[in-house]
């Protein structure tokens, strides 16, 4: 059991990385894939260690909001998306500006969608975006 529990980890990172370097490539496509597993992706990026497959992950993903495929579901787990861009400590600077580009995108349309829950909803954060 504890062996296939290392497998899952190494194979989410696996996929995380695959995925924002294919967004980097083809954003639109994979944002169009991504819309299902986009909660999954967000918490996987958060497990990759330091180096360029993690820069490179975090731009995919950045590369594939750009589009509107992905967009209901990014709003549907912004918590999560906001978890893992918060993860990444010390991204370049450029990535860290986008980074608060998208956070306020969403924020905005998140924010419109849930106006009289509001409070609530920052509830359902994980307790270290709270």
């Amino acid at each position: 059991m504890l062996g296939q529990d290392k497998q899952n980890k190494v194979l989410a990172r696996t996929v995380a990385t695959t995925f924002g370097q294919i967004g980097l490539v083809l954003p639109e496509q994979v944002s169009i894939a991504s819309a299902p597993v986009i909660k999954q992706w967000v918490l996987s990026l958060k497990m990759l260690g330091r180096g360029d497959d993690r820069e490179q992950a975090y731009r995919g993903l950045i590369a594939t909001m750009q589009f509107e495929h992905n967009r209901a579901s990014l709003c549907q787990n912004f918590p999560f998306v906001c978890f893992a861009l918060q993860a990444y400590k010390d991204p370049p600077c450029d990535l860290e500006a986008q980074f608060v580009q998208v956070v306020q995108h969403l924020a905005t349309q998140v924010r419109s969608e849930q106006a009289a829950n509001w409070p609530a909803y920052v509830q359902t954060f994980p307790p270290s975006l709270s």
